[in-house]
């Protein structure tokens, strides 16, 4: 059964219903961004080793959970991918508010520390090849 983050998006975006009854569809984080601005979606379960892909921002993107879609039968990591908002309320004050200051704090301090999502990705990532790649070592290391 679908979380009810997807049907509020299905409510809005009735045109994706067909990729979400088929299961066309992954999920994942991104840092935000704005409509058709290309964003770094970072995956939480991912059929390649990568766990990162580019997608085009189908709305306005707000840092947070987001559904991908392709067009593409075959899946690929270069395959057009379009991001849509996960959250119950994507313009809510809460966050944009914690946006702004975010932002205006990484404006002031002049550098750009990664963001939690950023460092959450990367652990997955971490974490996950180094399960993939534990049985080859031990496989070759036994030759």
């Amino acid at each position: 059964m679908a979380p009810p983050a997807i049907f509020r998006l299905l409510e809005k975006y009735p045109q994706l219903k067909a990729f979400v009854e088929e299961g066309r569809f992954l999920t994942g984080y991104t840092n935000g961004g704005g409509q058709g601005n290309q964003v770094q979606v970072f995956l939480l379960r991912s059929p390649w080793a990568q766990f990162c892909i580019q997608a085009k921002a189908g709305d306005l993107l707000i840092p947070g959970p987001v559904l991908v879609i392709t067009e593409d039968l075959e899946w690929s990591l270069e395959s057009k991918w379009k991001a849509y908002n996960l959250t119950v309320n994507p313009s809510s004050s809460n966050h944009s508010g914690r946006n702004a200051k975010y932002n205006q704090q990484s404006r002031m301090s002049g550098e750009k520390s990664p963001s939690r999502l950023t460092t959450v990705a990367a652990e997955i990532a971490t974490e996950e090849a180094k399960s993939f790649s534990q049985p080859l070592i031990q496989r070759y290391s036994a030759l």
